[in-house]
């Protein structure tokens, strides 16, 4: 009777929980429903001032003038629109100019406080026309105009400015309204839910604390500015204009090399980067939509290393101490502060589920129930380092060769051998829809295809055993790969004391042999000084480039040695953990917990120790929008072709040509339409878009004509026969092969998350022949 009852009452608790929840559920739609309204029904504002609307500032007060030179007053070298009031929103401002040495335009207006406009000043540059840049408005904002400075001397014309309604600006304030309901809803689903959340609290305050530590750095209001920052920035915008564009998955992201194209989509994975994309198409800045992505790129670490550590350990306390040490460490902490290398800092979100795939298939016992059905983590791991960051890919394949050699009687046994099998046809095949376009592109004559030899300065790229062992980071933010500078002058590269000290305290127990099973420990370990021997400029690749050039040529496409210090990162945490997870903690407890309790408290300190530093030495700045990125920053531009300019990219947009009369182009995106006529034989049109496979260019008719990549900075040239007149229509098209390898690696998606489904249907289909078979004999 009792249990009855207590049945009872908890059902009838679960029912009015799921009440309440529908009943806020319910009243939030409306809200959102009736904010959405107003929003859309205030519609959008277009403001237009031409020669008539600009003055400037004189002695003897306000004049309409639209131009400033180097001749008038320095106190007179201002143009301002006349002042329009502008409601909360996303407002695109539209400037068409003339300079001979640059200025500045920027945004005014009568602002509650500092943060009531979002907006940089973008720098007019002599060698363009227009500049368009985005504004955000977060209070009302009545006088708001666009302000023009002069630089460097010279003239600035002003010829129209218009400021107008953004299209994502509607979207964008939406959303903002309905991640305020979900933080709200966070809050009263916390306090319903406490009970049920009360018992996995230690992980949920363990994960969400770890987060907070390795993004401190982050909630100021600025943004530090890294090594790689403005090719990952472009990474993004390039993405969100090639799917605004219509392409998906995108090959060619449009946004690079003003607008001349970048085949970056193609070459390195943009898993990662389609969360910003899309934040970005929403309408949020790019300081917002960065630092989300990097805080996102934290808490996935941390979670993708606790489901693993908790995996191969059951064990929560020892799991939170393992993905402490992993998210702490200090190469990766520099990869995202220092180095803005986000690719190095993504995989390390998918390293650890590698890692569990190798444990299910060696720590697990083959006669084990459900032995080899485990493949979800394991694939989403490698996909991961596929989409993420090939070079890794590269750097781990020695230590898994390496793995199975020492692993080979357990990789012989058939159970094992085709559960490894059956990760890596699924992981192929989802991957399919990437890696074919990898290696077709790789067959062109790139700058990267063209990196198959070791460069002479490879032995003192790596660091020095000084660095190495560095103890606590430094601010400095540049790094030189001169033979011999002070260490004042490098940006830290190390693994960090807490690592070092995790590697430490396992050989001390492995060697006085207080591990039971130490043979994952011992492996891991020996990864680990390894990987870290590679990073050193000890590590003998002179002699490997002269005797060995076949192996050098490979090591070559790693750039620096010092990338190996992820991974071993990543082996020296396995190592502490495989060795605490096989102690007896009751022989060893007055020693363990304060060596773990004092590791774990180096870790947080080094950790927070490092972003401090950067902050208080790095270069910062504010940039919400993309007024002032510069799309040539291709870094070495190793996804172009051989002899390409980028700078050629900053002056030259026109359509040109031999023996052909242009009269029209419209140029958006990938697409180009050229209205021309041939005017002699061997007549052909050059458009200003870096050439790649893929692009076709047809008629009205759908004609297709000869394209090629034109000896002029590589771009695309159209063959035209004498007697044409029309228009050609230029634009990138996937190949159908390409189609076809997607619709594969889809198909395998789906067959990934219903294989253990489709294998029960088999054994049943199996049992049931076999039972048939047996009725008949």
């Amino acid at each position: 009777m009792e249990l009855d009852l207590y049945r009872v009452t908890r059902k009838w608790k679960a029912i009015k929980k799921t009440y309440k929840v529908s009943t806020i559920i319910l009243i939030e739609l409306i809200l959102l429903l009736i904010y959405g309204a107003g929003v859309v029904s205030k519609g959008s504002v277009s403001y237009f001032f031409d020669q008539g609307k600009l003055f400037r500032q004189t002695e003897q007060g306000e004049i309409f003038a639209n131009r400033i030179s180097e001749e008038n007053a320095e106190n007179e070298r201002e143009l301002r629109t006349t002042g329009v009031s502008l409601e909360r929103g996303i407002y695109e401002v539209s400037i068409q100019y003339r300079a001979t040495n640059g200025g500045t335009a920027e945004i005014f207006g009568q602002t509650v406080d500092a943060r009531s406009i979002w907006a940089d000043r973008v720098g007019l540059s002599p060698e363009k026309t227009k500049s368009t840049f985005q504004v955000w408005i977060n209070d009302r904002t009545d006088g708001a105009g666009v302000l023009f400075r002069l630089t460097n001397g010279g003239e600035l014309e002003i010829d129209s400015v218009r400021i107008k309604t953004a299209w994502n600006s509607q979207l964008y304030l939406v959303v903002c309204f309905l991640l305020k309901l979900l933080l709200l809803d966070a809050f009263l689903f916390t306090v319903m839910y406490r009970e049920e959340l009360q018992k996995h609290s230690v992980c949920i305050i363990g994960i969400l604390g770890i987060t907070f530590l390795c993004s401190v750095g982050l909630f100021n209001r600025y943004m530090i500015t890294a090594h790689d920052t403005i090719f990952h920035m472009n990474r993004i915008e390039g993405l969100k204009d090639g799917i605004l564009s219509g392409a998906f998955p995108v090959k060619i992201q449009p946004t690079w090399n003003n607008g001349w194209g970048y085949a970056v989509s193609t070459l390195y994975g943009d898993l990662l980067f389609l969360f910003p994309a899309f934040m970005r198409i929403i309408g949020f800045t790019i300081q917002t939509t960065w630092k989300t992505f990097f805080v996102l790129i934290n808490l996935a670490t941390a979670l993708s290393s606790f489901y693993a550590f908790y995996r191969m350990g059951r064990d929560k306390y020892k799991a939170l101490f393992a993905t402490l040490i992993y998210c702490t460490g200090l190469y990766r902490l520099i990869c995202m502060y220092t180095r803005s290398a986000v690719g190095e800092a993504g995989v390390m979100i998918f390293l650890p589920l590698v890692i569990l795939g190798f444990w299910y298939a060696f720590g697990e016992e083959p006669w084990q129930e459900g032995y080899g059905t485990k493949l979800i983590a394991p694939v989403i791991g490698f996909t991961g380092m596929i989409q993420t960051h090939i070079l890794t890919c590269e750097m781990a394949a020695f230590f898994i060769i390496a793995l199975c050699v020492w692993m080979i009687r357990k990789v012989m046994c058939r159970k094992t051998f085709l559960y490894l099998l059956k990760i890596a046809v699924f992981t192929l095949l989802i991957n399919l829809w990437f890696l074919v376009p990898l290696f077709r592109y790789l067959k062109e004559d790139l700058i990267i295809s063209m990196k198959a030899e070791m460069e002479e300065t490879f032995q003192m790229w790596g660091l020095s055993v000084t660095e190495l062992f560095t103890t606590t980071a430094s601010n400095a933010y540049s790094f030189t790969f001169d033979d011999n500078v002070s260490l004042a002058f490098k940006c830290t590269l190390t693994v960090g004391l807490a690592l070092w000290g995790c590697a430490v305290l396992t050989l001390i127990l492995l060697w006085n042999k207080r591990v039971k099973k130490g043979r994952a420990a011992t492996i891991c370990l020996s990864f680990g000084l390894v990987s870290a021997w590679l990073t050193t400029n000890l590590f003998p690749y002179d002699y490997i480039n002269k005797y060995l050039p076949a192996l050098a040529g490979i090591l070559a496409k790693i750039q620096f040695p010092y990338r190996f210090l992820g991974l071993t990162c990543t082996f020296f945490c396995l190592a502490v953990f495989f060795a605490l997870k096989e102690v007896n903690p009751a022989k060893l407890k007055k020693y363990l917990i304060p060596a773990v309790m004092l590791l774990s408290a180096v870790a947080v300190y080094q950790g927070m120790d490092y972003q401090y530093q950067f902050l208080y030495g790095g270069a910062c700045e504010t940039r919400y929008g993309t007024g002032n990125l510069d799309t040539t920053g291709v870094m070495t531009g190793e996804y172009l072709y051989l002899y390409s300019s980028t700078e050629v990219t900053k002056w030259d947009q026109n359509v040109t040509g031999e023996g052909v009369e242009i009269s029209g182009v419209y140029k958006k995106y990938l697409k180009t339409d050229v209205t021309c006529s041939a005017v002699w034989e061997g007549a052909y049109i050059e458009v200003p878009t870096f050439y790649y496979p893929g692009y076709v260019a047809v008629d009205d008719a759908g004609k297709k004509y000869t394209l090629e990549r034109s000896g002029n900075n590589n771009r695309i040239r159209v063959e035209l026969p004498e007697d044409f007149a029309g228009t050609i229509h230029i634009s990138y098209q996937e190949p159908v092969y390409f189609r076809i390898c997607e619709i594969i690696s889809l198909l395998a998606f789906m067959g990934l998350l219903l294989h253990k489904e489709i294998e029960e249907q088999m054994k049943m289909l199996r049992g049931t022949k076999r039972e048939n078979g047996n009725g008949c004999e």
